[in-house]
């Protein structure tokens, strides 16, 4: 298999930082430069062919992308707001950054491959970043018994606690997977965003039921959530008409 290399390009008004990774992840080259096309095709140089550059939308980017786009085998602009591998990480620093927009450029290549996420991205708020995560960290729908099962791994299920004599509480799990929690609670805001889909439907009607903002988003999650786990064990498509038949299996939408 012929290699490849990513490169993430962080970009500034005097200088620019600049990363690049194998299609494995490794990182192979970092450098910085003054911005000037003619230091930038000088630092791209340092890699090998064939080269797939990333940088993030802003005012620098389309004269970037007139000026580099031949000295690479494909370029893209990101939308910094969709970046939350960034945006979320304590480790905040140029260098970082880099190396990071590379990676995620990576992620979503090898993402279009897999035939269950290019099935998952047809579901709204769900993108490719957030699909190969969701992939990664869940291997298999067959870990899971029930979608109340998949939601307590996400971080959006039920606990139930209770002390001594007291009453039984049901309560969100404190000790979650951030990244994954993250992941699903963003989609489902980005569903409901989106609107015009089954999703926001859910959360329109949650909402006039007098149900807070809050638990009606973490509602919609489980409803996606459990589309997802229903695609995955039964290798379909996404059918809008479908949504909420497992949530419905599993009783009342938690509103917790």
């Amino acid at each position: 298999m012929r290699r490849e290399y990513f490169i993430g390009l962080d970009t500034h008004g005097s200088f620019c930082e600049m990363a690049a990774i194998t299609q494995t992840g490794n990182l192979v080259a970092r450098g910085s430069c003054d911005t000037t096309i003619p230091a930038l095709r000088e630092l791209l140089a340092k890699v090998p062919t064939p080269r797939h550059l990333v940088f993030e939308e802003g005012p620098l980017a389309n004269w970037l992308f007139r000026n580099l786009v031949e000295d690479v085998k494909t370029l893209t602009v990101a939308q910094p707001r969709r970046n939350r591998l960034i945006a979320c990480d304590g480790d905040k620093d140029d260098p970082v950054d880099a190396e990071k927009l590379a990676n995620l450029l990576r992620l979503a290549r090898e993402a279009k491959q897999d035939d269950l996420i290019k099935r998952w991205v047809e579901l709204p708020g769900i993108s490719w970043v957030r699909a190969a995560t969701l992939r990664a960290y869940l291997d298999t729908p067959w870990r899971f018994r029930n979608p109340k099962a998949l939601w307590k791994y996400l971080g959006i299920g039920l606990d139930r606690r209770h002390s001594g004599n007291g009453p039984e509480i049901l309560a969100v799990p404190m000790q979650t997977n951030r990244l994954l929690k993250s992941t699903i609670l963003g989609a489902a805001r980005s569903a409901i965003a989106q609107g015009a889909n089954p999703f926001a439907d859910q959360y329109r009607t949650w909402i006039s039921r007098g149900v807070s903002a809050k638990l009606a988003k973490r509602n919609v999650a489980r409803s996606l959530s459990a589309t997802l786990w229903g695609s995955w064990k039964n290798g379909t498509v996404y059918h809008p008409e479908w949504v909420g038949v497992n949530l419905a299996a599993t009783q009342r939408a938690p509103t917790v």
